[in-house]
């Protein structure tokens, strides 16, 4: 399996078997961004994982963290 993966100013690519580590609600969140990414008319392109935070305060509206594009760039096998 081929992934590539953008996180702050890196970009990184796996290619072949990988292990994820996580709990199980972070594996129901990614199955959940999936499976919604699949409902759409979806070739080939980035899934983004985003970050939701909810304000503490008495705001009407949350804000949610996405990873930038870095674009024009190659990522970097990850051995």
């Amino acid at each position: 399996m081929k992934i590539i993966i953008e996180h702050r100013k890196t970009k990184r690519e796996l290619n072949g078997a990988f292990a994820l580590c996580c709990g199980k609600k972070e594996i129901e969140q990614l199955k959940t961004i999936i499976e919604q990414k699949l409902n759409e008319e979806f070739t080939y392109g980035w899934i983004y994982v985003d970050e939701q935070i909810t304000s503490l305060d008495e705001s009407d509206f949350d804000i949610i963290k996405r990873q930038k594009k870095i674009a024009n760039t190659t990522p970097i096998s990850w051995d």
